[in-house]
């Protein structure tokens, strides 16, 4: 929530890529989550794991941070997870994803452009 409300007008979205009745379930758990916290983000499903794929995803959560290019055209400029400590929020003392875009927010090169993502595999078809 802290991301978003420091970066919302720049746009982002949540995506789920798991597979089958993991995947619907974590959807329907993590749909009644973003309800109850009231998450104003878009809490998407890949059903076809497409884009999972194509990005190459193998964790949740597993961050992309996209930059949109001069002509229109996307990069990633950060691939990892959120922070050094997913488990325990009051425990973290690096903010990765957060350090990334208030450089690139602000057109510093990334000091860390990837870091090693944290969490569950994805389960795929």
């Amino acid at each position: 929530m802290a991301l978003h409300n420091k970066y919302a007008p720049k746009g982002y979205l949540a995506i789920n890529p798991n597979e089958g009745y993991i995947a619907e379930r974590l959807f329907r758990t993590n749909a009644a989550r973003a309800k109850e916290k009231s998450f104003p983000f878009p809490y998407l499903y890949d059903e076809t794991q497409e884009i999972t794929k194509a990005y190459g995803a193998t964790q949740t959560s597993h961050l992309y941070i996209v930059q949109k290019q001069n002509d229109g055209s996307f990069k990633v400029a950060y691939i990892g997870t959120i922070d050094d400590n997913y488990r325990e929020l009051n425990k973290v003392q690096k903010k990765y994803a957060e350090a990334a875009l208030d450089e690139l927010v602000t057109d510093k090169p990334i000091s860390q452009p990837s870091t090693k993502a944290i969490g569950c595999t994805i389960k795929w078809r």
